[in-house]
């Protein structure tokens, strides 16, 4: 595994993640300051120090009796009341956010996340991969990792599964791991920056866009585009057409107009698939000197439901070799209230 180029904050998220040992260091000093209530500062320390270690979380308050002089059964008070108000607190946390929902939660395809890892692993712990180094680090426990991450721009992803088969060293929660790497029965998970995850995908999908064989354009269209408006972009598209360009075209519903699902309205869908087919026969018939006035009286025929498509005669033939070719069928999208189709230049 390698770093990479990581984001700021990508790294400066996962170094607060993995501070456990600072949070501790400096909660004991706290309580070291302090002579009188002994009991509630170890309670106010431990509550701090959990939000850092991973459970069970008594040994922390053991470890602290001997430095502070607090007697066994003080300790194991606080040690209580801490898991205690701790297991709630996760419990609120999760119950925000069950398990199996989101982009990657359990009963999806896609990589493992956040709740989903637990899940998937049946662990309560993960190991978690440095963005800058590529070392690992943790273990850590992963509700506390998600309770304490801005879930609104990171998530953790798992990027190897557990392997218990395989463990040969025991993991004993609070001591020191001096191996991470050994703890196989642990997955290991990476932080992901979600705009940089985006931007990634972005880049990608533009580079292999322009590497293809021939570049692509996309015509932004909608159910009510007037005559005047499709002949000429339609027109200015098929010249983009004859030089090689795939050409996209989008037909949505327009801005604030009444969204349509595909099926309620008979006549409705006639009269788009009529519209649809209007797109093609201008997109993929060579342009005539009355291709402006042909394509208004389409149009026109179309939005009083007669016209290609509709079982009348049309008066004007086709031509009979077409210069592009619709690719594929129509994908409709959003119920039906939008659809895309593409074409291509016929190369002979």
């Amino acid at each position: 595994m390698t770093g990479g180029s990581v984001s700021g904050a990508a790294r400066l998220v996962f170094r607060r993640l993995a501070s456990g040992s600072g949070a501790v260091a400096g909660a004991a000093n706290n309580v070291e300051t302090r002579v009188g209530g002994r009991a509630a500062l170890l309670w106010a320390a431990t509550t701090s120090v959990n939000m850092y270690l991973p459970r069970p979380r008594s040994a922390v308050v053991l470890l602290s009796t001997r430095s502070f002089g607090v007697s066994s059964r003080t300790a194991w008070r606080a040690s209580s009341s801490c898991l205690a108000s701790s297991s709630s607190s996760s419990a609120s946390t999760s119950a925000g956010a069950p398990p199996g929902v989101g982009p990657a939660g359990a009963g999806t395809k896609g990589p493992i996340r956040d709740e989903a890892i637990a899940e998937a692993s049946e662990s309560e712990f993960v190991r978690l991969v440095d963005p800058k180094t590529g070392s690992l680090a943790g273990p850590f426990n992963i509700k506390d990792i998600l309770a304490r991450l801005d879930r609104a721009k990171f998530w953790i992803q798992q990027v190897a599964p557990a392997q218990p088969a395989r463990a040969q060293v025991q993991y004993v929660p609070g001591q020191a791991v001096e191996d991470v790497a050994s703890l196989v029965q642990f997955p290991i998970a990476k932080l992901i920056d979600k705009k940089e995850e985006f931007d990634k995908l972005r880049a990608a999908k533009r580079k292999a866009s322009s590497g293809s064989a021939g570049t692509s354009k996309e015509v932004q269209l909608t159910w009510s585009t007037s005559p005047n408006d499709l002949g000429h972009k339609l027109s200015k598209a098929q010249k983009e057409i004859l030089r090689g360009t795939r050409i996209n075209v989008v037909v949505t519903t327009k801005a604030g107009g009444r969204k349509y699902i595909r099926g309620l309205d008979p006549k409705e869908d006639e009269r788009r698939l009529a519209f649809l087919r209007d797109i093609e026969a201008l997109l993929c018939y060579p342009l005539s000197p009355n291709s402006s006035s042909s394509s208004n009286s389409s149009s026109s025929s179309r939005e009083t439901g007669t016209g290609m498509g509709m079982g009348t005669e049309n008066t004007t033939a086709p031509p009979a070799e077409p210069v592009a070719r619709q690719l594929g069928e129509v994908d409709w999208q959003r119920g039906g209230s939008a659809a895309v189709v593409s074409f291509e230049l016929i190369r002979k």
